[in-house]
């Protein structure tokens, strides 16, 4: 197969690409509202229940005690031996969470009701991309009761290292992890497959969420860490955008520059002190100004594509884009030496090889009329590869999306017939921005 019947297959893949909780029935998710005591006093948020996510994982366990781990790997319920008198059939099914800053998905244990002889030994375990702040202060865990309400359990321990939350569990119940402060935005766009994004000059207002669960008798965490004071700044000052406090403090709107900003995506900052704690918090919330683009000129000719692609599979970066009519495209192939972190430049080469690109410009589609990053002359028959290269500048993640930022030079050629035959080569210059699909 050849170099771009190769691109062609690839871009036509692309372009189609305190009491336990009892079981109630599945409802719609609802925001959570802080109930009060009879003294006035709040006491904890009371949301609906969450809906299950995914497929559940089961084991029998008997009294000599054992371990069920979650299908998607990010709970361990460790039963010591002598917690349950009877073998018993364990099941974790991971559900939407509705507990206040729940960090990833929540979890229902079953069957509803279980009570242990001694307590059985909860570890969530979390990415540092799900969190605020990956701080043991900030860091919790809870259950849902029976009336709803989100109760902060005892015995936490946090290992901020290999990021694991861990608890003792008495009972079976709705649990999750969750953080005591997080910035919350309140009107950012963006769809499931893209990160959240402002157009130029638009504005979105950033909050402040506090976790109000029922705390338990022995502990006072959660008041010692109620917020006294919130600073506001953006990072890297006014050209990255404005702020305008409001409510007291607890939120501020961002408002973005009329143009891509120097730090794109930008970050939003909020340092927070404590009425009775000498410690202080920084919150960040990113935020992705503009669309994406991918842009510039092919023999002198200006190209804009308005329809872009970007995959990443294993070592290979794959980076499509097409005009409105798909009737024209540039196709980028990279191999990546550390797909975790793709930043540097990629010479381009014959063949794929690591830390290498190989691209392809095709005015028509249809005709398969592509000029190649190399080429083969007739006589003598040698290799012809570009000086030029493909940079990525930037791979951020925004609200669990992955942004790849660069751009590309060069000469692409191709055969002006068949051999003998000269080989014509078109200049390139372009840049892009876009969301990487994994």
């Amino acid at each position: 197969m050849n170099l771009r019947n190769s691109f062609f297959i690839v871009w036509t893949l692309l372009a189609s690409a305190t009491g336990c909780k009892q079981q109630l029935d599945v409802v719609s998710p609802t925001s959570p509202v802080t109930s009060t005591d009879p003294s006035g006093t709040e006491s904890g948020a009371v949301t609906e229940i969450g809906q299950p996510q995914g497929t559940s994982s089961s084991q029998l366990i008997g009294p000599q005690g054992g371990t069920v781990r979650s299908t998607d790997g990010a709970v361990d319920l460790v039963i010591p031996a002598g917690a349950l008198t009877t073998a018993t059939t364990i099941t974790i099914q991971p559900i939407t969470n509705q507990a206040p800053n729940g960090v990833g998905l929540a979890y229902r244990f079953s069957p509803d009701g279980t009570q242990f002889a001694k307590a059985a030994h909860l570890t969530f375990h979390y990415d540092a991309g799900q969190v605020a702040v990956n701080d043991p202060d900030m860091l919790a865990a809870g259950f849902q009761q029976t009336d709803r309400r989100w109760q902060r359990a005892s015995d936490i321990i946090v290992d901020t290292t290999n990021r694991l939350i861990s608890v003792a569990m008495p009972h079976f119940s709705d649990w999750t992890a969750y953080e005591l402060e997080r910035l919350e935005d309140l009107d950012l766009e963006g769809g499931p497959d893209k990160g959240k994004t402002l157009d130029f000059g638009q504005s979105a207002t950033i909050n402040v969420t506090e976790a109000f669960l029922i705390a338990p008798l022995t502990e006072t965490k959660h008041e010692t860490f109620k917020v006294k004071d919130i600073v506001w700044s953006v990072v890297g000052g006014e050209a990255n955008g404005k702020l305008v406090t409001k409510t007291a403090g607890l939120q501020v709107t961002y408002t973005a520059p009329a143009k891509y900003p120097p730090q794109n995506p930008v970050t939003v900052q909020a340092e927070i002190t404590f009425k009775n704690s000498a410690k202080k918090v920084f919150l960040r919330k990113r935020i992705l100004i503009g669309s994406d683009y991918f842009t510039g000129t092919f023999g002198g000719e200006p190209f804009e594509w308005s329809q872009i692609v970007c995959t990443k599979r294993g070592q290979t970066l794959t980076l499509t884009g097409t005009n409105e009519a798909f009737t024209q495209s540039l196709n980028v192939i990279l191999t990546l030496p550390n797909p975790d972190n793709p930043l540097g430049a990629y010479p381009y080469t014959q063949g794929m090889k690591t830390g290498a690109a190989v691209a392809e410009f095709s005015p028509s589609v249809s005709t398969y009329d592509g000029y190649v990053s190399y080429t083969i002359t007739c006589v003598p028959a040698k290799y012809v590869i570009s000086p030029g290269n493909v940079i990525i500048t930037g791979f951020d993640e925004v609200d669990g999306v992955n942004y790849v930022r660069g751009t590309l030079s060069g000469t692409y050629y191709k055969l002006s017939g068949p051999c003998p035959a000269e080989i014509i080569g078109k200049q390139i210059q372009g840049e892009f921005r876009t969301a990487v699909a994994e």
